[in-house]
């Protein structure tokens, strides 16, 4: 099982116990999954870095395919996503613009 595949699935728990131990409520967390949508900009910035981190052997090419998957070819594709999946890419995606901001400011 690849990283993202094992993230989700942490993810997954780690929303289920927080509800269950009443450290959120439901409320809370369909806030945070309308928060977590992607426009059109924002989902073409993640398939890039995602091709990115592929070519440069940050993501495998299985992970790759993965987070293409849920990604989709549209934004609404990533939208329709379960929580633990928009949490768990939306995670990755910072982690992936940070790494290109700091590459671009490294080549000045």
């Amino acid at each position: 099982m690849n990283r993202i595949a094992k993230a989700i699935i942490a993810q997954k728990l780690n929303i289920d116990s927080r509800l269950d131990d009443g450290l959120t409520t439901p409320e809370a967390m369909t806030a945070l999954d309308a928060t977590l949508n992607m426009d059109i900009e924002e989902h073409a910035r993640f398939q890039d870095l995602k091709s990115l981190a592929v070519t440069d052997e940050t993501l495998t090419l299985e992970e790759g395919q993965l987070v293409y998957s849920y990604l989709g070819g549209s934004p609404e594709r990533f939208n329709r996503q379960p929580l633990e999946v928009k949490v768990t890419l939306t995670e990755l995606f910072g982690m992936l613009l940070k790494r290109s901001i700091e590459s671009r400011q490294g080549a000045r």
